[in-house]
């Protein structure tokens, strides 16, 4: 997927941001009932949502920004309580939902790719060794791209898995 500004590489932060953005996590009409009981969302909304569908969720007023004084441009960002928000059901993303959840998972056990490297691979730091549970990272091999587990074949023969050697086997 290309980045908004046609840059290489997406920032992790505008990456963690869209993972973490309800309206790409598809809810249901129990979901959104939920939120109708809690004040976020109204009655009416409701009324005219199809039950069949799943939506996303924009929330409306999670921060509030001001002004500083004296003409400065700048601005301070202060949550709102979580009273304060508006639920804003949103058309579904498609994504499907065990996709999104092994996203925020990922996001969960503190994922972060290298800076830079000579190559580009997509998927990074995201795949993780069936035998020894490594970080998985990817390399030219003049023909095309690998993918072997970040650790070497030394200290896999020094400190091998429950199951014997590492074989490099990817989940």
């Amino acid at each position: 997927m290309p980045t908004p500004g046609g840059g290489k590489h997406w920032y992790v932060l505008s990456m963690r941001r869209t993972i973490l953005n309800d309206a790409y996590y598809p809810h249901d009409h129990d979901d959104l009932k939920g939120l109708v009981s809690t004040g976020c969302l109204s009655q009416q909304v409701l009324a005219g949502l199809d039950s069949d569908e799943n939506y996303g969720v924009w929330w409306y007023g999670i921060n509030r920004v001001k002004l500083t004084p004296m003409g400065d441009r700048r601005r301070k960002w202060s949550k709102n309580p979580e009273e304060e928000w508006v639920a804003v059901p949103v058309p579904d993303a498609g994504i499907p939902l065990e996709t999104v959840k092994t996203a925020r998972d990922a996001l969960k056990r503190s994922y972060h790719p290298r800076k830079e490297s000579k190559y580009f691979y997509e998927l990074r730091g995201m795949l993780r060794c069936a035998c020894c549970g490594t970080l998985t990272t990817g390399y030219s091999t003049g023909t095309g791209i690998a993918i072997t587990s970040a650790r070497t074949a030394a200290s896999t023969a020094r400190t091998p898995t429950p199951t014997g050697p590492c074989v490099g086997q990817m989940t």
